[in-house]
């Protein structure tokens, strides 16, 4: 792979051809999440409780200072049960920023990350196989990250990343 300003746009194509196969954890979770997504959308207290779980924590700190895009609650909580780890949170927050591009999307809510992911995410095997595909080579790396992802202003570019 060739490692320049439209690397991570690259890296989000090949991932957006991979199967959403894995189911979310809890069908009562989601169903919940659905009837109640108005409350929840206009709860602000919500972003308070939001700082004690860790991967929302991650999703919303990267959402609000690297990415143009916006999320409502309810698609904050819908996200969080695609993602086991910090480097998962890294992972999808990158991935929303190329379908808020190619979907023409400022918003994400419930119902378009549903049509996103009608099924549920991607499996663990395609999960760790993207994880390897966006760690840059040794030549690239700094003392702050080996991660692509880590870098949007040099590779995130295409993808119109920074605020």
């Amino acid at each position: 792979m060739e490692y320049n300003e439209h690397s991570i746009e690259e890296w989000c194509r090949e991932l957006d051809k991979e199967p959403r196969i894995t189911a979310l954890d809890s069908a009562e979770n989601f169903v919940n999440l659905c009837l109640n997504r108005k409350r929840i959308d206009s709860d602000e207290s919500l972003l308070d409780k939001f700082k004690e779980h860790p991967g929302i924590s991650i999703m919303l700190s990267r959402i609000n200072f690297i990415h143009n895009y916006e999320i409502t609650n309810s698609g904050l909580i819908f996200m969080s049960m695609l993602v086991n780890s910090p480097g998962e949170c890294v992972m999808l927050v990158n991935y929303l920023q190329y379908k808020s591009v190619k979907l023409e999307i400022s918003k994400f809510d419930i119902d378009n990350l549903v049509d996103i992911f009608p099924t549920g995410g991607w499996s663990e095997e395609t999960k760790h196989k993207y994880w390897e595909l966006q760690k840059l080579p040794e030549n690239l790396r700094s003392d702050y990250s080996d991660n692509m992802l880590d870098y949007p202003s040099k590779y995130g570019k295409s993808l119109g990343i920074l605020k």
